[in-house]
């Protein structure tokens, strides 16, 4: 799938690439890019369910919200920063890229929850966070 013209002019004014750079991008980002449009109908959240003992301090209720492209962190997001708990969580956003990429939906049916890699209190750990993980129209 070849860039069009409007893509590729826009990656070389924002990032500076070039145009032997721009030729060597492979398919799947090819097919991402020539999403772009898709990708900006799309908000990802991550939202706390449950939390016990969160030495960061992640309390249900509070969410990390994603920009879908880039996947980024967005101001409205009120959870601390945690990588312990966005570890987990990225691999569902990257499914949920994939299903727009594929024309789809972003919402998976399987996999829309997240636990952070801290296991709890019964198992070795300290505390736990679970997260429900959606699309939300931006």
């Amino acid at each position: 799938m070849a860039l069009d013209a409007q893509t590729r002019n826009m990656l070389k004014t924002g990032l500076g690439m070039t145009d032997a750079d721009l030729n060597r991008l492979g398919p799947n980002i090819q097919a991402v890019l020539a999403h772009m449009a898709d990708f900006g109908k799309y908000k990802f959240v991550a939202e706390c369910t449950e939390s016990k003992y969160c030495f960061a301090g992640i309390k249900a209720g509070q969410k990390y919200v994603f920009s879908s492209a880039p996947l980024s962190l967005l101001p409205e997001t009120t959870c601390p920063t945690c990588m312990r708990a966005l570890a987990p969580i990225t691999g569902i956003l990257n499914i949920m890229m994939d299903r727009i990429t594929s024309g789809m939906k972003p919402d998976p049916e399987l996999f829309q929850v997240a636990e952070c890699l801290d296991p709890g209190l019964d198992r070795g750990g300290l505390g736990h966070v679970v997260f429900r993980v959606y699309a939300q129209k931006a």
